[in-house]
């Protein structure tokens, strides 16, 4: 019994020993810094109106531009700007937001945002052009991560909002002002950057960001990575 309990002391204390060594690691830690996305895909748009107009859902391409900041590796602060056309009506809308993008599991995103929504939409009744208005943006994405800091991204947004003034000038001429709101639904991919960086792990288990600003506790865990048989990754920079 007794040489039994001694055994198992013995391979507890070996499995303490060597646990914390086993955690010694040297990985790319994505979404830290920077990030920028430019995009292309379809959906649809539609303004109605309190009068003036004839309020029709109409297909569209759409454009969306972003840029932000990471202010963790699962929060990211951004601006966007959308562009929806639909060329045979000569109808289109802009979208501009600020808002942010949470990453809720591995490389899939939502984003929320507020917005400020500006149509211009044709019909036969003539044109229909809004001042700008408030809205707010709702959309999801997912990383589809290559070359370690790009990633082509599959997204989907949806923005609606109220548009307090719009000038309506019939085709017989003459101008009168309304109210209303617009849709707008985009769906497509974008080309997306993010910056990241190479996080060196101790045979302690203490996480080391390999930048200059903690050079030298980075140099030393380098170091024991490649003590223990590990190689430093090329373009590693530090």
């Amino acid at each position: 019994m007794k040489r039994s309990a001694l055994v198992l002391l013995a391979l507890a204390g070996a499995g303490f020993v060597t646990r914390p060594a086993s955690a010694q690691d040297l990985r790319w830690r994505p979404r830290t810094a920077g990030y920028w996305a430019i995009g292309y895909g379809g959906g649809n748009i539609k303004l109605s109106c309190d009068s003036l107009c004839l309020g029709r859902q109409l297909g569209s391409g759409g454009g969306l531009l972003a840029i932000g900041f990471h202010v963790s590796p699962r929060v990211r602060i951004e601006l966007t700007g959308q562009y929806l056309n639909n060329v045979l009506e000569s109808s289109n809308a802009f979208a501009g937001s600020v808002g942010a993008a949470v990453y809720l599991a591995g490389n899939l995103f939502v984003r929320g945002a507020a917005s400020y929504l500006k149509p211009d939409f044709e019909d036969s009744l003539g044109n229909t052009r809004g001042s700008g208005g408030p809205g707010f943006l709702v959309g999801v994405g997912y990383d589809l991560r290559f070359a370690r800091v790009f990633a082509l991204t599959p997204y989907a947004s949806f923005t609606t909002g109220s548009v307090s003034k719009l000038t309506h000038t019939a085709l017989g001429g003459g101008t009168s002002t309304t109210h209303g709101s617009l849709r707008t639904l985009n769906i497509g991919a974008a080309l997306s950057f993010m910056r990241g960086n190479w996080e060196c792990t101790t045979a302690r288990g203490e996480r080391i960001a390999v930048t200059p600003r903690h050079r030298a506790r980075a140099l030393a865990c380098l170091q024991e990575y490649a003590e223990r048989g590990g190689s430093r990754p090329s373009g590693l920079k530090y």
